[in-house]
């Protein structure tokens, strides 16, 4: 457990973002971000079972093989929600038995926060090469059904899409399954 630097409540010690009753929320280290990002989106008409920082991301879900398919559940799972790095390490596995090489660059926690990547660059870079001579390359961010990536992951994702690139955001190990059939 720990304290949120913020607003001083108690929280799981893997918790980097504190969502509030509202919707909103803020990360528990002071000065990380302030605040979530805002988009102007009806959350509760798309789905008011889901999480806000899940229907956020949604935009970036659609058909492969730019993006992710839809989380397939229509309400959050029940908690205690799974680690980021479990599922991280579950998508790198299935792809890896799929015959992708996949680059995992997640260093793990660091007590300053501090990190050796730009910031933003997603968790994981794979390639696939298969026959005929189909090329498959792109960036995997994994996240926690509490969790919504920051302003740089955001812009980063941004860009690779907007550059024809690939770029998943995964919050369960069935969105890449379904991505997969889509590809392959």
């Amino acid at each position: 457990m720990k304290e949120c630097e913020v607003c001083g409540e108690l929280l799981e010690s893997h918790v980097r973002y504190h969502w509030l009753p509202d919707g909103d929320g803020h990360y528990v280290t002071r000065g990380s971000y302030a605040k979530a990002k805002s988009e102007e989106i009806e959350l509760a008409a798309v789905s008011p079972k889901l999480p806000a920082c899940v229907l956020r991301a949604s935009r970036w879900w659609g058909a492969p093989p730019q993006r992710a398919p839809a989380v397939s559940l229509e309400r959050a799972p029940a908690k205690p929600w799974g680690k980021e790095d479990d599922l991280r390490r579950a998508v790198i596995e299935l792809l890896e038995l799929r015959g992708f090489f996949v680059y995992d660059l997640e260093q793990g926690f660091r007590a300053d926060e501090s990190s050796r990547q730009t910031p933003g660059i997603g968790d994981a870079y794979f390639v696939h090469i298969g026959q005929p001579r189909l090329e498959l390359q792109g960036w995997i961010e994994t996240k926690r059904w509490d969790n919504e990536p920051s302003e740089d992951q955001y812009t980063f994702g941004s860009r690779v899409l907007e550059a024809g690139g690939i770029y998943l955001l995964v919050y369960e190990l069935a969105q890449i399954e379904r991505w997969l059939e889509g590809v392959l």
